[in-house]
C-alpha cells in the first residue's frame, strides 16, 4: 500500500531496497545438518541471505552444548559443510549456494593430518600436524619396521618388520587389531614388496624366490598365492584401490 501511494517509496533505489528487505524476512529455510552416518546434529531455520559462516557457528555451538569443555578441541578440525556435492564457501550466502527450505547438510570433520614413522628399533612414532611433540608411540615389533602405511580414510596403520611381522593398528586409539606372521619356507617378504589397497582391507607382499601372496587384513587369511612363470626376485608390489588387481616389479619386468 505504502508503495502505491508515496511517490518516495516507488523510486527505483527505494524500490530495490525493499525488495532486498522483504527477501531477507521472507525468505526462510528450515535446515537440517548431519554427520556423514547420517546422525542430526542440529535443526535450525535461517534467512536465504545469512551466511554458510552463521550455520558453521550454530552447528558449533550445538556440537559444545555436548563436548563441554572440549569445544576448543573441536574448533582446531578442520571440518567442512556440504550440500550435496557441493563443499560450501563461509563467505557465500544460503541462497547463492544453492539452499532450498528442508534442505540436509552434510558435516564433514576433517583431523589434522598425521605422519607415522617406523625406526630401526621396531617402534612406530606418530606425529600430528601442528604439533611439535609425538603423539602416539606404537610397540609391538621386535625387528627393524621396514613398511608404514594409512588407509585412505586414516583410521587405520599397517606396519611391517623386517621378519615379516605385520601389525593392523587402530590410528586413533593407537591399539594393535591385527597381527600377521608372513614367512614360507624361512622366506620372509622382501622389505620394499609391501603393498596396501586404498581401503586397507588387503595387502600385498612379495618374496625373494618370486612368490606373491594377497592377504585379507579383516581375517587375517592369505587370500591369494601367485607363483610366477620363471622365480625371479619380487623387488615391489602395487595394489589397485578395489584391491583385485596386484602388480608385481621383478627388476626389467611388470607383471599384472
Amino acid at each position: 500500500l505504502k508503495r502505491a501511494h508515496c511517490p518516495f517509496l516507488s523510486s527505483p533505489c527505494i524500490r530495490d531496497i525493499l525488495d532486498t528487505v522483504d527477501s531477507g524476512i521472507m525468505s526462510t529455510l528450515d535446515i537440517t545438518v548431519q554427520c556423514l552416518s547420517g546422525e542430526v546434529i542440529l535443526k535450525t531455520t535461517m534467512r536465504s541471505s545469512h551466511l554458510v559462516m552463521q550455520l558453521r557457528r550454530e552447528v558449533l555451538d550445538a556440537l559444545g552444548e555436548g563436548l563441554g569443555n572440549r569445544t576448543l578441541v573441536w574448533q582446531r578440525l578442520r571440518w567442512r559443510l556440504t550440500l550435496g556435492t557441493y563443499v560450501l564457501d563461509e563467505d557465500e550466502s544460503l541462497e547463492e549456494a544453492g539452499f532450498v527450505d528442508g534442505a540436509v547438510v552434510t558435516a564433514l570433520w576433517l583431523p589434522p593430518q598425521q605422519t607415522a614413522v617406523g625406526y630401526s628399533d621396531g617402534t612406530v612414532y606418530v606425529w600430528v600436524e601442528g604439533d611439535a611433540f609425538c603423539k602416539r608411540r606404537l610397540t609391538g615389533h621386535s625387528y627393524g619396521v621396514a613398511f608404514v602405511a594409512y588407509t585412505a580414510d586414516g583410521t587405520h596403520i599397517v606396519t611391517a618388520s623386517c621378519n615379516g611381522t605385520v601389525h593392523l593398528w587402530n590410528a586413533i586409539s593407537g591399539d594393535c587389531i591385527t597381527t600377521l606372521s608372513l614367512e614360507r619356507r624361512g622366506l620372509v617378504p622382501v622389505t620394499g614388496s609391501y603393498s596396501l589397497s586404498a581401503a586397507g582391507s588387503r595387502l600385498g607382499a612379495g618374496y625373494p624366490d618370486g612368490v606373491v601372496e594377497l592377504w585379507d587384513l579383516g581375517s587375517a587369511v592369505c587370500e591369494n598365492t601367485f607363483h610366477q612363470k620363471r622365480p625371479t626376485f619380487v623387488v615391489a608390489t602395487s595394489l589397485s584401490s578395489s584391491g583385485t588387481l596386484i602388480a608385481v616389479s621383478c627388476g626389467a619386468s611388470v607383471d599384472f
